[in-house]
């Protein structure tokens, strides 16, 4: 059973019957920020000129962002912020932000907008036009949350003689779980260790969205001109692991992403007892980890015509 259950069935005491609710699938997509540039900036613009950017950052996906940071990427040579409107900036070039995700009574994700105002300085002499380029990046903590059902199958080589309800097997789900990192695969091993059932679980993350992980806690770092250290870059932590209430360990920890994927064994702390069982249980992951993306335009700067 995937996290976000479809329908929820309530009961309603005294009433002698029930009704059903549907409660949205929050945990799906493959989202976190959403960045748009609405209407704006202009192609282009006259030196002296002020023009605007018009900024929508949406939280799209399943966890609300505290603290999360809009920083400003611009050729002071060529261009002057004058400010910000409808988002408080922390400085000239950096504002932080908080945005409520996707959940059962806020199905869209909160929205941030507002306006930041620029201004085409003048061009050298002899320059008639100058391309600038005009971004903006946006860093957040984020988690990923994924569950699923497994099957926990003591009779691994199906020598014991009774019926059993389940089937130890792989999961797969490429369509994420409402965040820009997901649980792709997770491959289902059952063994056996000094006599005891040692289920194993290894679990396969990967970079859906079109930005890159960093670890948790580094926003400040990120989206500033001091940066990360390349330790710090593709990196996400399994910040939880447990089988119904049982903790899993989980190496390596943090998981490196190379090429936008990475992988964990997840052992059962303390191995189960060898006996005839088979059930059905739920595997619970909690990811961490901070994201970066950005969004950019080139503007064209002309130089004004000067009356004869």
């Amino acid at each position: 059973m995937r996290i976000g259950l479809v329908l929820l069935l309530l009961f309603i005491a005294g009433c002698g019957g029930s009704s059903t609710v549907y409660v949205p699938e929050v945990y799906e997509g493959q989202d976190g920020i959403v960045i748009e540039f609405v209407d704006s900036p202009p192609e282009t613009v006259l030196e002296k000129q002020e023009f605007p950017l018009n900024l929508e950052v949406h939280n799209k996906g399943a966890h609300d962002i505290t603290n999360g940071i809009i920083s400003l990427i611009v050729e002071d040579d060529y261009v002057d912020i004058l400010g910000w409107d409808g988002i408080i900036s922390t400085t000239t070039k950096m504002s932080s932000f908080s945005l409520e995700g996707r959940s059962s009574y806020n199905i869209e994700g909160d929205k941030l907008f507002g306006t930041i105002m620029f201004q085409a300085k003048t061009l050298e002499e002899m320059t008639e036009t100058h391309t600038v380029f005009l971004g903006v990046n946006v860093c957040y903590d984020y988690k990923t949350y994924f569950s699923d059902e497994v099957c926990i199958d003591a009779d691994i080589y199906n020598t014991k003689n009774f019926e059993k309800t389940c089937e130890a097997k792989d999961l797969s789900s490429g369509g994420g779980q409402g965040a820009p990192v997901g649980v792709t695969h997770v491959e289902t091993i059952m063994y056996t260790k000094s006599g005891n059932l040692q289920p194993r679980f290894k679990v396969t993350i990967t970079n859906l969205g079109d930005g890159e992980a960093y670890v948790s806690g580094k926003t400040a770092a990120a989206c500033s001109s001091s940066g990360l250290v390349a330790d710090e870059l593709n990196s996400v932590s399994v910040s939880k692991a447990l089988l119904s209430t049982n903790t899993l360990n989980c190496m390596p920890n943090p998981v490196r992403l190379t090429d936008g994927t990475g992988v964990v064994v997840c052992d059962l702390e303390t191995p189960l007892t060898l006996q005839s069982t088979n059930y059905v249980t739920l595997l619970n992951l909690e990811l961490s980890y901070g994201y970066t993306q950005n969004d950019a335009q080139l503007i064209e700067i002309r130089r004004m015509i000067s009356e004869p």
